[in-house]
């Protein structure tokens, strides 16, 4: 498809007979490049010095460095190496930086991508002509340059095309609705960042995505924007919706730009309100009280746990896009609309964030590349790993360090997380650090004691979260007979290694419910 759509630009430089073009010496031609070896500099044939890179699955070259700079640049279409022609679409990033030797440039339509601080600062550049092919411009591009100042002097942004690249302003409201944005489908890295003063932002009618770092952080605090409205146009009900509204509707899978361009607003105050109402709207569904602090929360250790088991079972079940190698998620908080696959980092600050939120004490822990969580329950640390969502493990949930081991060697803590010993394991009631049938009598005497009401009951809320063996929110004679039939398979198999628990329980398909 790329090489389809490359063709088509260079056909359409072809025939557009290259009017757009300035002169050199009276000649209006594409300069080209003939080279022998790629990367090194070589010259066209105005005496410009280019040295460049070949991409030989599509037969493209990108521009990765300039001298003999004139000051009318026109970029070349197509390089020549060892006799093959390669498409120039691309230029990488700083080409041009810094070269105040530049007075305009032209962009051949080949070109589609422009990196990072391409001419950035390249003070007296006035003019850019061409560029009708780019669908890419990065951070920093033609900042500081005569040309973004004009522009910024004159209309207070700055925009090549159907780019926005820069937008200028100190007003509470800043309203790109108007109809002189109506050509603007795309707002660059960094083109928000002088938004610091405002509060509402009306988004292009016909804009089709922000970048994720079109709105970015630089003051010294860290501290979000206080931008706190945002609307954007959606073209299926043909009316501007507000972003706070469709985040809390039952039906936010129905805005496309829900999933395009949620992303770009977490650095502001607007992204930190949907994350806690939608918080909110989670522990209703869950029957989980919104405390939003751990202090002096008052809960028993066994409501403790049964908090945790609700909120370890929702993130298990509506997160479930593990993706360690090309997570594209730039915080948690994206997922609840923005659904690209997570990786262990955002899983853990995921569950922090809740537990923190219903007045439970949990911190993001560390292994051997790896994060997962430990939680406090009574005055007892526990392991938990989150993105354990595929099998929902006990493995996973509420386990000691040794246990934690088991199913992956990523959960071996590391320096970060050692001084969080997690050595109370559930099933061993009486806490003497053996799983036997004291331990499963124990587990029935529980049992019995909280169904007769009139029975002295002498076993504490920690204790029962130590008898809910299988972790199912419940205490009865499967916990016990879990332990009873752990522990003759021990004595059964004294020779060999043994399992713990959970990896026994796990082994014979046991799974959180």
């Amino acid at each position: 498809m790329i090489k389809k759509i490359i063709a088509v630009m260079c056909a359409t430089v072809v025939c557009s007979g290259l009017a757009f073009l300035p002169n050199y010496n009276g000649k209006s031609i594409v300069p080209t490049i003939n080279a022998a070896l790629e990367g090194d500099y070589y010259t066209d044939e105005y005496g410009v010095t280019y040295r460049f890179t070949i991409d030989q699955s599509d037969n493209t070259a990108c521009l990765k460095g300039i001298k003999n700079v004139k000051s009318n640049l026109i970029l070349p279409s197509s390089v020549t190496l060892n006799g093959n022609s390669y498409t120039v679409t691309k230029l990488g990033n700083g080409f041009g930086y810094h070269y105040e030797e530049i007075n305009s440039i032209t962009i051949p339509n080949t070109i589609y991508s422009l990196g990072d601080s391409c001419f950035y600062l390249a003070d007296n550049l006035v003019s850019v002509n061409g560029g009708d092919s780019i669908n890419e411009i990065g951070r920093d591009t033609f900042q500081y340059t005569a040309w973004e100042e004009n522009q910024k002097n004159t209309k207070g942004y700055c925009n090549l095309g159907k780019y926005l690249i820069r937008y200028f302003s100190s007003e509470e409201t800043v309203d790109l609705s108007k109809s002189e944005f109506d050509n603007i489908e795309y707002i660059c890295p960094l083109a928000l960042k002088s938004i610091i003063k405002t509060k509402k932002l009306i988004l292009p009618k016909n804009m089709k995505s922000i970048s994720i770092d079109a709105i970015l952080i630089h003051n010294e605090e860290n501290t979000p924007y206080i931008l706190n409205e945002v609307k954007f146009y959606d073209a299926k009900s043909n009316k501007y919706i507000d972003l706070y509204d469709a985040c809390m509707s039952d039906n936010y899978s129905d805005y496309s730009f829900m999933y395009d361009n949620y992303d770009a607003f977490l650095q502001t105050q607007l992204c930190d309100k949907i994350a806690l109402d939608y918080t909110k709207k989670i522990f209703s569904k869950c029957g989980i009280k919104y405390l939003g602090s751990t202090n002096n929360t008052g809960y028993s250790a066994w409501e403790e746990y049964q908090i945790i088991r609700k909120l370890y079972i929702y993130v298990c079940d509506n997160f479930t896009e593990y993706n360690c190698e090309n997570g594209k998620s730039s915080s948690f908080k994206t997922e609840f609309f923005y659904r690209h696959g997570i990786m262990c980092h955002d899983f853990a600050e995921m569950f922090k964030y809740f537990c923190d939120a219903a007045g439970i004490t949990c911190v993001v822990a560390y292994g051997n590349n790896h994060e997962f969580n430990d939680v406090k329950i009574g005055d007892k640390w526990f392991n938990l790993d989150s993105c354990a969502s595929w099998n929902l493990s006990v493995q996973s949930f509420l386990t000691t360090d040794n246990v934690f081991k088991e199913p992956s060697g990523s959960h071996t803590k590391t320096y970060k997380s050692t001084y969080l010993q997690c050595t109370t394991q559930i099933g061993d009631v009486n806490q003497d650090g053996y799983i036997n049938s004291i331990d499963a009598s124990l587990i029935l005497d529980a049992y019995s004691s909280s169904r007769v009401s009139n029975r002295n009951n002498n076993f504490s809320s920690f204790d029962l979260v130590l008898c809910d063996v299988d972790r199912n929110g419940y205490v009865n004679a499967i916990d016990s007979s879990w332990v009873l039939s752990y522990y003759s398979y021990v004595q059964t198999h004294k020779g060999g290694e043994t399992p713990s628990l959970e990896q026994y329980m796990h082994n014979n398909g046991l799974h959180i419910i």
